[in-house]
């Protein structure tokens, strides 16, 4: 909640996300896997693995469409969004696109006010956009957010 301006509707979808928060930021365990594979690929490199790096990745990750759309994008100096294949895209991929560049670009085409509208960001989008703002904040320590009353994971 602290992360995001205040801004009534916008606030009650994030209540909604902390009631049903399911313990993981991962959608399911391939998404998991995309991102780990993809780390794994891209190998290490001090100046482009930023949180807002990792929170793209995140991101560009999430389902299977979107990573085909975009595995083309990632390079070694970081992510090339004009890469991306975007033709026929569904809105919530879009929307998971446009939040990933303005995470790593430091642009705003995702504005709060698209955030607080359902029709706009689908909730299962919205969860993962704030997610990938956790990431982008808190960087890959934010993985460790488990719900609330279960034991800290080391």
């Amino acid at each position: 909640m602290e992360t995001f301006p205040r801004d009534r509707r916008l606030s009650s979808r994030l209540n909604l996300l902390i009631k049903h928060y399911p313990g993981s930021l991962w959608s399911n365990e391939q998404h998991e896997r995309r991102m780990q594979y993809q780390c794994a690929v891209q190998g290490y490199r001090r100046r482009r693995d930023t949180n807002a790096y990792y929170a793209a990745m995140y991101l560009l990750t999430s389902n299977d469409d979107i990573y085909r759309r975009t595995a083309n994008c990632f390079c070694k100096d970081g992510i090339e969004f004009g890469y991306a294949v975007l033709k026929n895209t569904s809105p919530h991929n879009y929307a998971l696109f446009m939040a990933a560049r303005d995470l790593c670009d430091k642009t705003e085409a995702v504005t709060m006010a698209d955030l607080a509208e359902p029709e706009v960001i689908d909730p299962e989008a919205l969860r993962l956009i704030v997610n990938a703002t956790l990431i982008a904040r808190y960087g890959l320590a934010a993985f460790q957010i488990r719900a609330r009353g279960a034991e800290y994971e080391r």
